[in-house]
């Protein structure tokens, strides 16, 4: 008698446990000014935070990269917010292995270059950047925000 008293008492736990645990995750779109991309991944998916967070930053602006004097496929990060959004939305791509003609798609991003390069391991010449593949929390906001319309 004792132990099923026991393994109710521990039942009841685990399940308090899980049900606290669902409701403690996520974004229920509140005033939180963040966005889920998924997989209890909270970020800010807009370009004014990957561009300080990502772009700008020595990941992908170093001067081997996208920074002076490479600014590797045309594209220098360290011109500020501005001109790096206006290099990659609706912008060309000049690489001549591009699988997809615009950098990124506003709305759209399985359509845009930029994306294909970042989250595809078998990209065309290879995943960016080059140093090592971004977490997919990263990934994945840059999804939101293409997604959301790529806006400044």
């Amino acid at each position: 008698m004792l132990m099923k008293k026991k393994i109710r008492l521990l039942t009841l736990s685990l399940a308090l446990v899980g049900v606290s645990a669902l409701i403690g995750c996520g974004n229920d779109n509140g005033d939180s000014g963040d966005d889920d991309v998924g997989d209890g991944c909270t970020i800010e998916a807009n370009f004014a935070s990957i561009h300080a967070d990502l772009l700008s930053t020595m990941t992908c602006a170093s001067n081997i990269c996208h920074g002076p004097p490479a600014n590797q496929g045309g594209l220098d990060f360290t011109a500020g917010a501005a001109a790096v959004h206006g290099m990659l939305v609706g912008a060309p791509s000049v690489y001549t292995q591009a699988t997809h003609d615009i950098r990124i798609v506003a709305g759209t991003s399985s359509a845009s270059w930029f994306f294909v390069k970042i989250a595809d391991p078998l990209a065309p010449g290879g995943r960016i950047p080059s140093g090592g593949a971004l977490s997919q929390c990263d990934i994945d906001r840059i999804d939101a925000w293409i997604e959301a319309g790529a806006s400044m």
